[in-house]
Parts: structure tokens; C-alpha cells; sequence
């Protein structure tokens, strides 16, 4: 018997759906990208420099750097002097921060529990276990 083959493809089209219907729905502001998001969702764990949150986030300090503004310009974000490197900055996440990223992730598992009552418990454990693996790569 010939074993069934992934369809790529279809795939990557519904995932797409999938993340522009979450976006839609979970972001609390039109104005903040998914990475941003993750960034943010970094932050809640306690504040950090702009070196720690690229090495947890596993992008460049550029990249970092640059969601940052964005996100301290939206008034999500602030920065004080760093009292261990003078040359860098502690990040935090500012009143408006908060509520917004709580509202984010209660978005966040409402859609988790809504995709997950669609899908069967293997199909759910398989696609945790494939974003698991892909975050390794």
C-alpha cells in the first residue's frame, strides 16, 4: 500500500487563510504585525535588553531593533537606561502594552479553542509536534 503524501501546496494556501483570519481577529490594533506580537509575548515574562530578546526570538538585534521603535512609537513599549551597560537599553512593556497583548492572547485562545474543536486529537498533537520541530530548524 502506497503511503499517503502531504499536499504542500493546499496546505500553505489554508495557513495563510488561517494566519490573515487570526490576524484579523486577535491583534488588538490593525497596526501590529504578528512579530511584533511575539515580541511583545517575550516581554511579558519580564523586561529585556534588545540582545536578549533577539536571542530568545531567534532574529537579528536589527530586527529587534527595529520592532521596537515601531512598538515604542504605537506607545507599547518603553526604554530606560540599562544600569549594568550604559550602551544598551532595558525594554518594557508600557500600561497600554499590557492591555493590548492581554487582549491579543485571550484572542489567541479563543481561535485555539475554535480551530481545535474542528480537529481530531492526533491532528492536533501532529501539527504541535511539526511547530515544535520547525522552531528547532
Amino acid at each position: 500500500m502506497e503511503m499517503e503524501k502531504l499536499k504542500l501546496i493546499p496546505l500553505l494556501k489554508r495557513l495563510r487563510q488561517l494566519e490573515q483570519k487570526a490576524k484579523s481577529l486577535v491583534l488588538a490594533d490593525p497596526n501590529l504585525t504578528l512579530c511584533q506580537l511575539r515580541l511583545l509575548t517575550c516581554l511579558q515574562q519580564g523586561n529585556k535588553t534588545a540582545s536578549e530578546l533577539s536571542r530568545g526570538l531567534r532574529i537579528t538585534k536589527a530586527s529587534v531593533t527595529g520592532q521596537v521603535k515601531d512598538l515604542q512609537a504605537m506607545e507599547l513599549l518603553s526604554l530606560s537606561p540599562d544600569p549594568a551597560d550604559k550602551r544598551s537599553a532595558i525594554i518594557q512593556l508600557t500600561k497600554m502594552g499590557k492591555t493590548k497583548l492581554a487582549i491579543a492572547l485571550t484572542g489567541v485562545d479563543i481561535l485555539e479553542t475554535h480551530i481545535s474543536a474542528q480537529l481530531t486529537v492526533d491532528a492536533i498533537a501532529a501539527l504541535n509536534q511539526f511547530s515544535l520541530h520547525t522552531e528547532d530548524s
